[in-house]
């Protein structure tokens, strides 16, 4: 124990401490990882919801694709499902 703290001491002695890049390259390193998570924590909530929306953009379009054509196999018009009436201005 007492050796490796001798050692170290004359290690710092002779001038053999970081050098400036390693100082640099570790500062900046810190700052790297600092952005970083900052960045992916205010953006990841976006994402999150942009992803959600698109999927369910992608099922309904799925979803209604199977439908139509599902109804075009059974000859089902939309006038089947939907009666629109009308009064005497013309209005729905």
């Amino acid at each position: 124990m007492w050796e490796i703290r001798r050692r170290w001491r004359r290690y710092w002695r002779r001038g053999r401490g970081p050098r400036p890049w390693m100082v640099t390259g570790a500062a900046g390193l810190l700052v790297f990882f600092l952005i970083t998570g900052f960045l992916e924590a205010r953006l990841r909530p976006m994402v999150v919801t942009a992803a959600q929306a698109q999927a369910q953009n992608r099922l309904s379009a799925v979803m209604e694709g199977a439908i139509l054509d599902r109804l075009g196999e059974a000859g089902t018009a939309y006038s089947d499902f939907v009666t629109i009436q009308r009064d005497e201005a013309g209005e729905i």
